[in-house]
């Protein structure tokens, strides 16, 4: 049995880094199949989250304005298809401190849409304990899954298959943002190179 959590909780929401990223075909409904291998940097929002009767999400930090309309925001999206797989009649009052720029391909939305399902399952108890979070979280975006996973892995299909990566090396890495949005959508919308084989 889930113990209820009564306390709020704070989730760090990590960026995740493609160490490479090769596309090795597209399906009949446009999505394109992938190999990749994610990592995680230490660049992170965070996530609160605190039981109520509603649910409700307010977002602040560097990048708040950037992350457009609330009830556009993964972390709510996810938030409502959590309670909606469950029949959880609960609510939460979740605030979002952005820090990971936004459309920048470090998949800050998806991590925050994986810490919302983490959180708010522990926050929901049993509750939540029907849903399947893999699943929410595919139907979300394809990098929702491997985020919820928050470890080394490689990554295959649309995002939906995971394998554990060996150990790695803790390198330095420098980060620089240009400040331009490149949305995922319109980056593989415009992909007219040859396929790869599988890395």
């Amino acid at each position: 049995m889930t113990t209820v959590v009564d306390a709020p909780l704070a989730l760090a929401a990590h960026a995740k880094l493609n160490l490479y990223l090769h596309v090795t075909g597209r399906r009949a409904d446009g999505y394109h199949l992938l190999d990749s291998l994610v990592v995680f940097a230490e660049l992170a929002d965070t996530l609160v989250l605190a039981r109520d009767d509603d649910l409700t999400l307010a977002v602040d930090g560097e990048f708040a304005r950037a992350a457009g309309p609330v009830d556009d925001n993964l972390a709510m999206r996810a938030a409502r298809r959590l309670r909606q797989a469950c029949g959880a009649s609960a609510g939460a009052r979740m605030r979002l401190t952005k820090r990971i720029p936004v459309a920048a391909g470090l998949g800050g939305g998806s991590a925050d849409a994986a810490a919302a399902l983490v959180g708010l399952a522990r926050l929901w108890g049993d509750d939540a304990g029907r849903a399947d979070l893999h699943a929410i979280a595919l139907q979300l975006g394809a990098d929702v899954p491997v985020c919820l996973a928050g470890r080394p892995a490689f990554v295959a299909g649309i995002g939906e298959r995971l394998s554990a990566a060996p150990v790695l090396p803790e390198p330095g890495l420098l980060l620089v943002n240009p400040g331009i949005q490149l949305a995922t959508r319109d980056v593989f919308g415009a992909f007219r190179g040859g396929l790869s084989g599988p890395g």
